[in-house]
């Protein structure tokens, strides 16, 4: 979604003031939202373990009730994650302490049969402080207290029809200038195993973005973003990203062929920019969201085609010259990059590639096998130095974040289904979900002489 080194120069400082810039006001220490507290995939946590294994660094483990690609969010002391529930179509959301992983609340909260490669509790929760949303592949949102009471509740798929995306809707939400802002692209009509195929609806479904109050759930705004691309080229399981440039608060999402840029009051689409792949015309599903840094976005194109750094600041129907650069590969499919310490990492988890590049330029500092027993899915972190990354089968890797490829230790936590939840840093310590248990790393305190 730099260097390893401090150093960094003139490039790192701006991108150290933009992250300041963007960041909400969520006090260092807490992940709020699934890309972090600079929406980058990187944190300020320190003193964080290198090595780890179920008897080092290792604070507590909790079951979980089923498997889910979301990824766990940290306020204070309280850890919330979302979750499908074994041998059953609920969907639910809990609340652990940070501190021992003691469950202090567990409620059902949605309910929906897996699609292919989904259980439906793909989306991330996110909060603001006082609230937390949980968002299901069902179209179900919900809004609770920091406690777990039920303040409202949304049903998508009975509101707007069928959320017809192949591989279930996964769209997690942003929290931005007091709303919640939600993306829905899909095709034009479902697939018939998709929950509410059945439901009437007249002419094609259309593709929008969805604003909420976060306290009521109540509409703010719902803008329909416009496309012209076919079948699954509309389909797109990304989030949206703030950028602010120029003065100009906007937020960002790339899907059905376009990434446009919005006024986060209204929605209305301040610029967008078409990316294409004539070879696949109908087969332009994105999965991976932008992330953005120091007056550039960088956009992946369908099916990890490339990575397009685009200029900010545009306007209207933008052509070539918003592009300042592109690569080609190693790009990615699935995970979101991450850029930390004036670097962007990008991720092929199917070909077990990663690369570091410098930003502005496009440059490939080192591009290496990460190995493993699968696929790497889940998006990378960077905090304390270091990069974290999590593979399909329950393996964590941590490599130093930097100009030259090095591992640090890996060590496999073993998992019964695939695991594709982001490693969370917050609260002193490394969050890891896999399919099975929520893991708190966290180092040891020194024994007392």
């Amino acid at each position: 979604m730099a260097s390893s080194s401090p150093r960094g120069g003139a490039f790192g400082t701006a991108f150290a003031f933009l992250c300041l810039a963007v960041a909400t006001s969520a006090p260092a220490g807490d992940w709020t939202q699934w890309r972090g507290p600079h929406f980058n995939g990187s944190a300020d946590e320190t003193l964080l373990p290198e090595r780890f294994s179920r008897t080092e660094n290792f604070a507590w483990s909790a079951r979980m009730p089923g498997s889910s690609g979301a990824t766990p969010i940290v306020l204070g002391d309280r850890v919330f994650v979302s979750s499908s529930v074994k041998n059953s179509n609920d969907l639910v959301g809990m609340c652990l302490a940070a501190k021992d992983g003691k469950v202090l609340w567990h409620k059902k909260l949605g309910r929906g049969a897996r699609v292919p490669r989904s259980d439906l509790a793909c989306p991330s929760p996110v909060t603001d402080g006082k609230h937390v949303a949980f968002t299901y592949g069902s179209g179900e949102i919900v809004g609770l207290t920091l406690d777990g009471r039920e303040l409202w509740r949304r049903d998508l798929t009975k509101e707007f029809g069928c959320l017809a995306i192949m591989f279930g809707f996964s769209s997690t939400p942003l929290l931005y200038e007091g709303r919640l802002i939600l993306p829905v692209q899909r095709r034009e009509k479902p697939y018939r195993y998709n929950m509410g195929a059945d439901l009437p609806h007249d002419g094609p479904l259309d593709c929008f973005l969805l604003a909420m109050e976060p306290a009521t759930g109540k509409t703010i705004f719902r803008h329909v973003r416009q496309t012209d691309a076919v079948d699954e080229s509309r389909e797109a399981y990304v989030s949206p990203m703030p950028c602010e440039h120029g003065g100009r608060k906007e937020f960002v999402l790339n899907g059905g062929t376009y990434v446009t840029g919005h006024d986060p009051e209204t929605g209305r689409e301040l610029w967008r920019w078409k990316y294409d792949i004539p070879s696949r015309p109908t087969q332009q599903r994105v999965i991976p969201s932008v992330v953005v840094g120091d007056g550039l976005i960088y956009a992946p194109q369908a099916r990890g085609n490339a990575t397009i750094a685009l200029k900010a600041g545009a306007a209207g129907r933008a052509g070539r010259e918003l592009q300042a650069w592109r690569l080609d590969e190693p790009s990615c499919d699935a995970s979101t990059q991450l850029i930390y310490r004036g670097r962007l990492y990008t991720l092929d988890g199917d070909d077990k590639v990663m690369a570091c590049v410098e930003p502005a330029t496009g440059k490939v500092f080192w591009q290496a096998k990460l190995g493993g027993q699968g696929p790497w899915r889940a998006s990378p972190t960077g905090a304390d130095g270091r990069i974290y990354l999590l593979c399909e089968s329950g393996e964590a890797l941590v490599i130093a974040a930097g100009d030259a490829w090095k591992e640090l230790h890996r060590f496999s936590f073993g998992s019964s289904l695939p695991s594709r939840s982001t490693i969370v840093a917050a609260a002193g310590s490394l969050f890891v979900r896999t399919a099975d248990e929520l893991i708190c790393l966290r180092k040891a305190a020194p024994e007392a002489k």
